[in-house]
This record gives structure tokens, C-alpha cells and sequence, in this order.
């Protein structure tokens, strides 16, 4: 945030209820209940309703991922997805495995219920810009390969998308080294942000 904000970037930082307390899609409705908040608020501290983006690491980049793609979430605050100018996941997981014991207190047993989960299954033409940022070596779920699988799918919809990876980082040094000056992520960020403050709502300049 401070990095950001050196940047000209202001930042809110929420957060959202965890399981196993609650399961999917309970997390990303309250991302959607900040974002909704946000939008509604922003003015009344410096801010600009309509040059909000969303970034997040590892379940955060999920989230965001999801909020950007699957618009119901949105629609239930009663906005769009036309309201976000920009996404930014860092390690994100964009498609959520079947095999995986440990995603059933989050997510549930069923396939089902983990493909309605996974940004993936919810690519849409008027999705906002990505900016997919992944660590060369990150955990399985969050590697190059899921990166640019959803990135590629983005872009056959004609979606503005790029999938970057960072060389020298894991799944945790990525988000800690963001906030460093002239740290790759934290310049890629900057750099996105400024591109697209002032693009039109939509498939932005593609």
C-alpha cells in the first residue's frame, strides 16, 4: 500500500470471512461487498469510483479472478463487472482441482460446485484487463502453466491479458518483494494501473 501510494495509487485493503467457518461462494461475496462499499465510498476519501482495480495474492488473486469473470456476484450489489478498470492476481489459482482433499472445507466435495469455483469456467468477452502475475517457482496450482492457460482463454474472448512470470520468486517472495522499489511485480503493477486508469469501460484499447 505505501509503495503504491508513492506511485500516486491509493489503496483500500479488505478482507473476507475464511473456512472452514464458511464455504464457497460466501468469500467472494464479501469481496463483492467491499468492492460494492468501495464504489460507493471512495469519492468521500480522495478516490475515483470509476478507476477502481483489484489485486490479490494466492486466494485473493482466486477471488478477484472470480469477481471479474462470474458477474453474479457483482449483479447482487448491483453493479457490473464494467465497474472494474483493471484485475491484478498475483499467484493466483484460476481453476480449481477436482483431487484435492484439501479444498473440501472450502469449496465442497462435488466437481461441480469446484468448476462453478474456478475463474475459468466464467471467461467472458466483457471482462476487464488482466494483468496475471506468477512466480517461476510457485506452488503447482498457481505455476506458469494454469497462469497461461487462463490467460489464454481470456484473450480468445478477446480480452486484454497478460500472464507475467517473475524470475527469482516462490509463492510468498513475490507479494513481499511487490512493495520494493523497482521490484519487477511492484513496476508491472504501476506501470498496468497507469495504462488503464483513463481507458474506455469494456474490452479497454484491443
Amino acid at each position: 500500500g505505501l509503495a503504491l501510494a508513492r506511485q500516486g495509487i491509493g489503496v483500500a485493503v479488505t478482507n473476507y470471512r475464511l473456512s472452514p467457518e464458511v464455504k464457497h461462494p460466501e468469500h467472494v461475496r464479501d469481496v463483492a461487498s467491499a468492492f460494492s462499499w468501495l464504489h460507493k465510498n471512495i469519492a468521500a476519501h480522495g478516490g475515483r469510483p470509476d478507476r477502481l482495480f483489484l489485486c490479490g495474492h494466492s486466494a485473493g488473486g482466486h477471488l478477484i479472478a472470480l469477481l471479474a469473470t462470474d458477474e453474479r456476484f457483482l449483479k447482487a450489489q448491483g453493479l457490473t463487472v464494467k465497474a472494474i478498470k483493471g484485475v491484478i492476481p498475483l499467484s493466483g489459482v484460476f481453476n480449481i482441482p477436482d483431487n484435492l482433499t484439501v479444498f473440501t472445507s472450502i469449496f465442497g466435495p462435488e466437481p461441480k460446485d469446484r468448476h462453478d469455483a474456478s475463474p475459468l469456467s466464467h471467461v467472458r468477452a466483457d471482462a476487464p484487463p488482466f494483468l496475471i502475475l506468477f512466480a517461476d517457482k510457485d506452488l503447482v496450482y498457481c505455476n506458469k502453466r494454469y497462469a497461461q492457460e487462463f490467460c489464454k482463454a481470456l484473450q480468445a474472448q478477446r480480452v486484454e491479458a497478460d500472464a507475467v512470470e517473475l524470475p527469482g520468486r516462490n509463492h510468498m517472495s513475490i507479494i513481499f518483494n511487490a512493495g520494493v522499489d523497482k521490484d519487477p511485480a511492484g513496476a508491472a503493477i504501476v506501470s498496468f494501473i497507469r495504462r488503464h486508469a483513463d481507458a474506455p469501460a469494456g474490452k479497454g484499447e484491443k
